[in-house]
């Protein structure tokens, strides 16, 4: 069947993201049926604002974050679009991921579990990491988490929707995430902000 429901993709990047690796990112996600896309580049110092105003563009009913130095794989939105068409009761879903290096090249790709629960999405960025497609109606609910911290949006509502309903692990390859060192994730600032997150996350929902 065609594409029945389309998901709102916001393409998130922080200044300085190489050109050339940013274009591969949105030629990626413009080339998937399912993809309604957003460029969500970051204002300086105000990451938390950013999402917020790209949040504001799109009406449908689930969205994703894609980070710009990364790539999703051909067609990848619309097969979520479509398990969640046939699952109503689903509240996200997240595919598996393979790490690339600078040009490209697949590297070692850690597999994450085959079985989601609560305690590893509220331990660990990681848990929520990939493609992750969420229905949008859980952003209100995280909001108090949200309005608290700058970064990892979707993992703070993936955790908030695994909360009050059913996320599946789609055993598929949909997201090739970069690996390079002018990654934020690798600062201390990042490792802070994680264990920052994961001590609200545990407190509002284990």
């Amino acid at each position: 069947r065609g594409v029945q429901l389309v998901i709102d993709v916001y393409v998130n990047h922080l200044p300085g993201t190489d050109p050339f690796w940013l274009r591969q990112c949105f030629d990626s996600v413009r080339a998937d049926p399912a993809a309604a896309v957003y460029d969500a580049g970051c204002v300086p110092g105000d990451l938390n604002g950013t999402r917020q105003a790209a949040l504001e563009h799109g009406d449908n009913e689930y969205y994703c974050f894609v980070d710009g130095d990364d790539l999703i794989e051909p067609g990848a939105v619309h097969l979520c679009e479509r398990y969640l068409a046939e699952h109503p009761e689903c509240q996200f879903v997240r595919t598996r991921e393979v790490m690339i290096d600078e040009i490209g090249r697949e590297r070692q790709t850690p597999h994450p579990p085959a079985v989601l629960s609560l305690e590893a999405l509220c331990a660990h960025p990681a848990a929520a990491h990939h493609l992750v497609v969420t229905r949008k109606s859980f952003i209100e609910e995280a909001r108090p988490l949200l309005d608290r911290h700058r970064l990892h949006w979707d993992w703070i509502v993936a955790a908030f929707a695994f909360k009050r309903g059913n996320g599946v692990l789609l055993p598929w390859v949909g997201y090739r995430w970069r690996q390079h060192g002018r990654q934020w994730s690798r600062s201390v600032e990042a490792a802070q902000a994680i264990g920052a997150i994961a001590a609200d996350l545990r407190e509002a929902l284990l």
